[in-house]
C-alpha cells in the first residue's frame, strides 16, 4: 500500500540498547511512503554517534532535555508528512504497523470526518499480550481511567503513536510544552475532544513496549510527574465556570487523598510526599506562566464542557479502577 507521507517521530533518552530493535523494525516496514526523525534528549550513552554510524535514513536531532512532548513538538517542525506518530525507543513495531495505522486512520476518516487522533494496542516487548486499548474517560479529579465500555471511538488515548496528521496537530497546539512528562497525551487527546474532534483506537493494530524506560518502576519522581500532568490537563482544558470547580477539587485531591494514600501505600516515605506537595506548589507558583497556553487552548473550543462531562466523565476515582496504589507497593517493597 502506497499513501500519505508518515513522519515518524521517536523522542530518545539514554534508550541505546533500545535502538537496534526499534528501528530495524521501522526499516523493514511494508509502508515505504515515510520519513524517520529522532530527537535525542541529550543522551550519554552514545546513542545520537551510534544511530548516525548505523541507520543513516533517520535524521536525528540533537536537543536539550526540555521534557518529551517539547521534543515531539520540534521533531514535528522537521516533518514534511502528511501524517506524524510518535515512539518511545523501547518500542518495535510488527512489518505492517504503518500500512495497517494509514489504512484504518482513512477508513475512519471516510465515516467519521472529525477523527482526530488514531491510537492501537500495546504488548508486552517480547509480544505476548498485555491489554487492549481503547480510549479512556476522566473522573471528577482530572485522572483518566480505561474505558470499560470497549468502545472504539472516545476521550483519552495513549501518547503512542499518537497517529494524527500534521495539519491537527499544529492547528491543536502540539504537546502542551508545560509538561516534562506524563499527562501530554490526555491533554492533547480532551483538546482534540473540545476542538470537536474525536479519538479512536484500533485493537486489531498493536506495537511492543517495554514501558518504563524513562522512569523504570515508581520513583518518588513520577508521582510529581504525574500530579502536575493531571493538573495542567484540568487547568488547559476546562472553559472558566467548569474550572472553578474542577480545579479546586484536582488540587484537594491532590493534597489530601494522595497524600495520606502515599503514606499507607509507600510505608511513610515521605520522599513521595514530597513530591506530592511540590507538584501542587510548582502549579500554583507557576499559574501566570501557565495562562498563555491555556489561552491559545480556549480559543479552539467548539464543544462545551457539560457535552464533554455527560460522554467522557466517570463517577468514581480512576484510582479504585486503575489500581495504582499496587504498582507502587510493588516498587516500594522491592527497594526497601
Amino acid at each position: 500500500m502506497n499513501g500519505g507521507k508518515v513522519s515518524i517521530i521517536i523522542v530518545s533518552y539514554n534508550g541505546k540498547k533500545f535502538l537496534d530493535k526499534l528501528f530495524f523494525s521501522i526499516r523493514n516496514q511494508s509502508y515505504v511512503n515515510y520519513e524517520v526523525i529522532c530527537v535525542d534528549n541529550a543522551s550519554r550513552d552514545g546513542s545520537v554517534e551510534y544511530l548516525r554510524h548505523n541507520f543513516p535514513e533517520v535524521q536525528v536531532i540533537e536537543w536539550q532535555n526540555f521534557g518529551y512532548g517539547r521534543a515531539c513538538n520540534h521533531g514535528v517542525q522537521s516533518a514534511t508528512g502528511e501524517y506524524v506518530m510518535f515512539l518511545n525507543e523501547d518500542m518495535h513495531i510488527p512489518v505492517d504497523f504503518v500500512e495497517n495505522l494509514v489504512a484504518t486512520y482513512e477508513r475512519t476518516k471516510q465515516s467519521d470526518p472529525q477523527i482526530g487522533v488514531l491510537a492501537c494496542n500495546e504488548d508486552h516487548y517480547d509480544t505476548t499480550k498485555r491489554y487492549n486499548v481503547f480510549p479512556g474517560k476522566i473522573d471528577w479529579f482530572g485522572y483518566t481511567a480505561a474505558n470499560f465500555a470497549k468502545s472504539r471511538k472516545g476521550a483519552f488515548v495513549p501518547g503512542c503513536p499518537f497517529f494524527i496528521t500534521r495539519r491537527l496537530f499544529l492547528e491543536a497546539g502540539g504537546f502542551c510544552p508545560n509538561i516534562f512528562l506524563y499527562g501530554d497525551d490526555i491533554d492533547l487527546s480532551w483538546r482534540l475532544i473540545i476542538m470537536g474532534k474525536n479519538n479512536y483506537t484500533e485493537p486489531e493494530i498493536c506495537l511492543y513496549h517495554y514501558a518504563g524506560a524513562s522512569m523504570e518502576g515508581f520513583p518518588p519522581k513520577k508521582i510529581y510527574y504525574l500530579m502536575y500532568g493531571s493538573t495542567i490537563g484540568v487547568f488547559n482544558n476546562y472553559s472558566l465556570g467548569w474550572l472553578l470547580i474542577f480545579l479546586p477539587l484536582n488540587l484537594l485531591f491532590n493534597l489530601l487523598v494522595i497524600n495520606f494514600g502515599l503514606l499507607i501505600f509507600a510505608r511513610f516515605n515521605l520522599k513521595y510526599n514530597y513530591q506530592a506537595f511540590k507538584a501542587t506548589t510548582d502549579f500554583l507558583v507557576r499559574i501566570p506562566r501557565l495562562l498563555p497556553f491555556r489561552r491559545q487552548a480556549q480559543k479552539l473550543r467548539r464543544v462545551g464542557d457539560w457535552q464533554f462531562i455527560k460522554q467522557h466523565m466517570i463517577w468514581q476515582s480512576s484510582f479504585f479502577i486503575n489500581q495504582s496504589h499496587k504498582r507502587l507497593v510493588s516498587y516500594v517493597k522491592k527497594h526497601d
